[in-house]
């Protein structure tokens, strides 16, 4: 039988009545992936507030905060065998909830003062302390929009025969205040909830909104795994944000970098002066450390971090983003998937480690974020469409077969217009009318092709800057005719892929996708539905008009309609010269569309269901 440490004391959690006991022998030996009912700061029935860290190998641990002295603090006392501290204090006239504190950490004469690895909220930026927070007031209305999720979106589904669209943001920089300060989760909510249903996303995906010293590294350096950042407001604030989006039938993805941290005096890093959490091997001096997965302590720490979020503030996923391959790293995402699956089917997990290290034949637990396509695609699209006749169109060559039996998501992803990369707009080449033109392609192929979708705030008016996380998005844009027509480009495409099942239902499907013609600069494709609708894409990324082409089709349907035309004068400002309706003809046994084609761009076609023919019409 194994052994438990003599020191472990009794209580209950929400998991039901689950000991302490229990709670800090998993929590270093086994699985508990709700360590945040166990350490950190919490209050019991009474009133009184148990504080707890973990901190092996220290001589002392002291609870230092507004309530107690600074600079001895309160002395906190070993619970287990393996380095748990602890200490009560009553709370009076009030004078704990919402004061500062820190834990004071010393061994062999060196003291340092922590934050708490489990605080729920943090001081505002640029202090560091934690913050008790243990009352939550916001109460969640999302009731249905959760069950509706569950059962929509199934971690395991092969075929995830619903649309996903996400709209990758940044909260620091999608708007300010004038004078630059940040606005707060109430004010992006106002803004953000009604431009999302306006432009017809299905998700909105948040970078890091854990607790960070930098803004420079765009949260990937964590200090707070279980805080909301507070240069936007409180955790109930942010709770209200995801709670207005739900109501607006909006899901919520954040970016979780579990594999690194910061390395400040005040974070992670040596924690309790030597290495609890990083890898011993890595070398010093860095402004990142990777963790330790061969520690049960840290691998049950990172992943109640990610179920905290679900519970607490009812996210819909996570992209989760690691540096490493290696095989500890491998194992931690394993379970990590593997345990949210289990648990939380309707959770949305995206990764861009190696689907076959990762999972093996194991089921699949995640969507891929599939950046090889971005790199060709990119590649490709930002060639001078002059000489693009040099230069057969390659753009879906390479990775079609890959794609269409595989479930992956096609980003455009702040990677792609950052760092130097330029925006997208300013990377196309061409005059003013033919950048916007390539922009209108390069969303009709993102969102025809067969996978799920997702684009960073900013590339759907066009911004000419390359986006800096330190400012404003120009929304001033918006002011000029052509990026605003741009802008109700990309919603009205958003929108007809929600109402196309041809553009969703069968992306991980090898027979949702057929092409029918790659010739020079163009191509065409069909997409399929689950109930044989039908819908035509040709795409030309020549720089003048074509003569008129016979595209091939089944001749199942007399005749089909152009659903989205990237040249129509809605969005280009000119007369255009495409019909709406285009009728099947038979030539020589063979059915097809004659369709003009026009000079960089796209026509989405959808079968007529209304005209489909019996199939003993069909020649």
């Amino acid at each position: 039988m194994e052994q438990r440490s003599k020191h472990c004391s009794v209580a209950a959690t929400s998991q039901g009545t689950v000991t302490k006991e229990d709670a800090c022998y998993r929590f270093h030996h086994s699985v508990n992936y709700s360590v945040y009912e166990y350490l950190g700061v919490n209050r019991e029935k009474d009133g009184t507030y148990v504080f707890r860290t973990w901190a092996p190998g220290a001589d002392s641990v002291s609870l230092c905060g507004d309530f107690a002295d600074w600079v001895d603090g309160i002395p906190m006392l070993p619970v287990t065998d393996a380095g748990v501290f602890e200490c009560r204090v009553k709370a009076l006239q009030n004078n704990v909830e919402g004061a500062r504190y820190k834990f004071k950490i010393t061994k062999n004469d060196k003291t340092v003062f922590k934050t708490d690895p489990l605080a729920k909220y943090c001081e505002i930026t640029p202090g560091n302390a934690s913050v008790v927070r243990t009352a939550f007031n916001h109460t969640f209305t999302d009731g249905a929009f959760l069950s509706a999720r569950d059962t929509r979106y199934i971690a395991t589904d092969e075929e995830m025969s619903v649309p996903l669209n996400i709209y990758e943001m940044h909260l620091g920089s999608f708007m300010r205040h004038a004078d630059g300060g940040y606005a707060t989760y109430t004010e992006i909510a106002d803004q953000l909830v009604p431009y999302i249903r306006q432009m017809g996303y299905t998700h909105v995906e948040f970078l890091p909104v854990a607790e960070h010293s930098s803004q420079d590294d765009l949260g990937f350096l964590t200090t707070g795994f279980f805080a909301p950042t507070s240069r936007h407001g409180t955790p109930d604030e942010f709770a209200a944000l995801v709670d207005r989006l739900h109501a607006a039938g909006i899901g919520v993805i954040l970016d979780f970098a579990p594999d690194r941290f910061a390395v400040c005096e005040h974070g992670l890093s040596e924690y309790a002066i030597a290495p609890v959490y990083e890898c011993k091997e890595f070398p010093q001096g860095t402004k990142q450390a990777y963790f330790d997965f061969s520690r049960s302590e840290v691998r049950n720490f990172l992943i109640s971090g990610a179920y905290y979020w679900i519970h607490r503030f009812h996210v819909d996923g996570y992209r989760v983003l690691t540096e490493r391959e290696d095989p500890a790293t491998l194992s931690f995402m394993q379970e990590l998937l593997a345990g949210i699956a289990k648990t939380h089917p309707g959770i949305i997990m995206i990764t861009e480690a190696p689907a076959k290290k990762l999972f093996g034949k194991a089921p699949k637990l995640a969507i891929k974020s599939y950046k090889a396509w971005t790199r060709d695609v990119l590649d490709y699209i930002t060639l001078d469409p002059t000489a693009r006749m040099n230069h057969p169109v390659e753009l879906t060559l390479k990775t079609e077969k890959e794609n269409t039996r595989k479930r992956f998501i096609l980003p455009i992803a702040y990677e792609d217009v950052s760092g130097g990369k330029r925006s997208l707009i300013e990377r196309l080449q061409g005059s003013y009318e033919q950048k916007f033109a390539q922009m209108r392609t390069l969303y009709m192929l993102q969102m025809t092709y067969p996978g799920k979708k997702l684009n960073f705030m900013g590339n759907e008016y066009g911004q000419f800057r390359e986006w800096c996380h330190d400012t404003q998005l120009e929304w001033f844009m918006l002011g000029y005719d052509m990026h605003r027509r741009l802008q109700r480009f990309v919603s009205d495409l958003n929108h007809v892929y929600l109402t196309c099942p041809p553009l969703y239902e069968k992306d991980f499907n090898s027979q949702g996708f057929e092409r029918i013609l790659t010739l020079g600069e163009m191509i065409a494709y069909r997409r399929f539905g689950c109930n044989n609708e039908e819908a035509l894409v040709l795409l030309s990324y020549a720089a003048m008009d074509l003569s008129d082409l016979l595209l091939p089709v089944s001749g199942e349907y007399a005749a089909y309609e152009a659903v989205i035309d990237t040249s129509s004068d809605l969005y280009t400002g000119k007369r255009c010269p495409r019909d709406k309706r285009y009728k099947t003809v038979c030539i020589d046994g063979g059915y097809y569309l004659k369709v003009p084609v026009l000079a960089l761009s796209g026509l989405l076609l959808v079968a007529d269901q209304s005209t489909r023919q019996p199939s003993d019409l069909i020649i």
